[in-house]
């Protein structure tokens, strides 16, 4: 698909559902600050995706003085309602200053829209009380959020992928109209309590609708791959209107001389033989643009709107030159690109390579907190048969009992397996997660770095 029936694609997604970019009654997150606990709250969208990692990731990379908590309240198989018992344990006992909380595919009642005859009386009637359900549980899911005294944040869940033509599960052709009735019942509530929203289910559906020949949801029409969850986190980043800056600099080659230091600095600037040579220390660093996930997502959504760090060099002599950074030689450039000015974030640099270190610490978080929400999943389940999980005995019983009813035997099986090897180690566990949250801010780190700009032979 071309670029301009992409943003076309997304422009026309700000009307969706009767949402526009410049509608006065949206209102927007604030970004998250220094010190500022953030609970992601959901079904296993938000339980085994990576879309609250990517922010962590950015706003890590972006500022890196600040220390910010974000903690992973998803289950699978979550909904509004089942939400509810977990909620004080799971999700307000963590002490949270704002909640995002995404609620949706597993309310919606999927099955419900396996028949589209919409004249079948008790089809209608099963989606309708559904949502019914499903307004009742989340009004009631708001109410106790801010009763607590933290902030909270609307996200309107991810679509259902009905359009596309490769995914190979059975297409549900119609669920995704009834996500759109959740997302609507989310902006009367964002109307109703003043809450901020993200619309994450017009923006995209949209560009479901524009690819049709993709699987931005995967192969089962429900849980996005790597690359949908970069653009979940893109949505709600550019909801809280995040900082596309990463650092702003320029250089004029004949007076040897910054013109422009944004958000960085320049020192022992040097110019002799037509080459230059200075000392650049920025106050943020790029997200890490190499993997697969970045490119196949940036091939749909303007990524590099959230990841500015450009150079400008003016005054230089006709011809090719070479840019490096601390010794990594970052591309070779001409006198006209250098004047019309580079994005450094789409180089693999010294700080690339830094940011890199960041993002290795996010990951190795996310494979920390993992087994803490398995042992939450089971735990949820258990205390839903009211036992208490830290009776063995009766806690694997229940957990029999509801393996013998569940259909999904094999996934919940292997669940409670995981469970079994994790809950005699849930202490350690929990230090590991916090010990890899205080690992990301120790390589939170700036360092200064050499620059040279080098005619090419």
């Amino acid at each position: 698909m071309n670029k301009a029936k992409i943003i076309m694609a997304l422009t026309a997604s700000f009307f969706i559902g009767g949402l526009s970019a410049a509608d006065d009654k949206q209102i927007s997150p604030e970004l998250f600050k220094d010190g500022e606990r953030v609970v992601f709250y959901g079904d296993s969208i938000t339980h085994a995706g990576w879309y609250s990692y990517y922010i962590n990731g950015f706003y890590s990379t972006r500022f890196p003085n600040k220390k910010i908590t974000f903690m992973n309240a998803g289950i699978a198989g979550g909904s509004a309602s089942s939400g509810l018992p977990r909620l004080q344990f799971d999700v307000l006992d963590r002490k949270p200053d704002t909640v995002y909380m995404m609620f949706g595919m597993n309310d919606v009642n999927r099955d419900a829209y396996k028949n589209l005859d919409e004249t079948d009386e008790k089809i209608l009637k099963s989606r309708e009380n559904a949502l019914k359900g499903y307004k009742a549980n989340m009004e009631t899911n708001i109410k106790k959020i801010k009763e607590a005294g933290a902030k909270l944040v609307l996200i309107l869940p991810s679509p259902y992928d009905q359009y596309s033509q490769s995914a190979k599960a059975p297409n549900l052709a119609a669920c995704n109209d009834g996500l759109a009735k959740c997302a609507e019942i989310g902006k009367e509530f964002s109307t109703q309590y003043k809450l901020p929203i993200v619309d994450l289910h017009s923006q995209i559906t949209a560009l479901m609708k524009a690819n049709p020949e993709k699987n931005l949801a995967g192969n089962d029409r429900v849980h996005p791959p790597a690359s949908g969850h970069i653009m979940m986190a893109y949505f709600l980043l550019k909801a809280q209107n995040f900082p596309s800056l990463v650092a702003e600099s320029a250089i004029d080659a004949k007076t040897g001389k910054a013109t422009v230091q944004n958000n960085c600095k320049i020192e022992e600037l040097a110019v002799k033989d037509g080459n230059i040579s200075f000392t650049y220390k920025a106050n943020a660093l790029p997200f890490p643009t190499s993997s697969g996930p970045w490119k196949e997502a940036s091939a749909l959504v303007p990524l590099e709107s959230l990841n500015q760090e450009t150079l400008k060099v003016s005054g230089l002599a006709d011809g090719n030159y070479k840019l490096f950074t601390n010794e990594i030689e970052a591309g070779k450039f001409s006198a006209a690109d250098f004047a019309k000015g580079i994005n450094m974030a789409n180089l693999k640099t010294a700080q690339s390579e830094a940011a890199a270190k960041i993002w290795d610490a996010v990951a190795k978080k996310y494979n920390a907190e993992q087994p803490l929400r398995s042992i939450v999943q089971t735990e949820a389940i258990i205390r839903g048969a009211k036992v208490d999980p830290a009776d063995k005995v009766a806690a694997d019983a229940a957990l029999e009992t509801f393996l013998s009813k569940v259909a999904q035997k094999e996934y919940y099986g292997k669940v409670f397996e995981k469970y079994r090897k994790y809950r005699d180690e849930k202490e350690q566990l929990v230090k590991a997660f916090g010990e890899a949250q205080e690992n990301i801010w120790k390589v939170q780190k700036l360092e200064p770095i050499k620059i040279r700009i080098v005619k090419a032979e």
